[in-house]
């Protein structure tokens, strides 16, 4: 994927998309569910968009302690739990 129009409409569908599995945005754009996966939380592609935040992992969350989230949400990033990505704020924080 060379295109830089292209390339930015899936980094900005990949961000934008909650709710959607990474494996349906994927398939959009011809490309595997962890291209999706680096792309929202910013292992690939983060200079593209910077204004749009990235998925944080939960692992990196002030909420997560001994392998569970204090708040009762799973690891988003561990199963595709996207709606924990919809209710909780503090997943959504600017990676910045």
């Amino acid at each position: 994927m060379t295109d830089p129009t292209t390339t930015e409409a899936m980094v900005v569908r990949a961000l934008t998309s909650f709710g959607l599995s990474r494996n349906a945005v994927a398939s959009e754009f011809g490309v595997s569910g962890s291209q999706i996966s680096y792309i929202r939380t910013g292992a690939r592609l983060a200079s593209i968009r910077p204004d749009l935040p990235r998925w944080r992992s939960c692992l990196h969350c002030v909420h997560w302690e001994e392998q569970r989230c204090t708040l009762g949400f799973p690891e988003p990033a561990a199963g595709e739990f996207l709606w924990a990505a919809t209710e909780c704020s503090a997943y959504m924080r600017p990676s910045r």
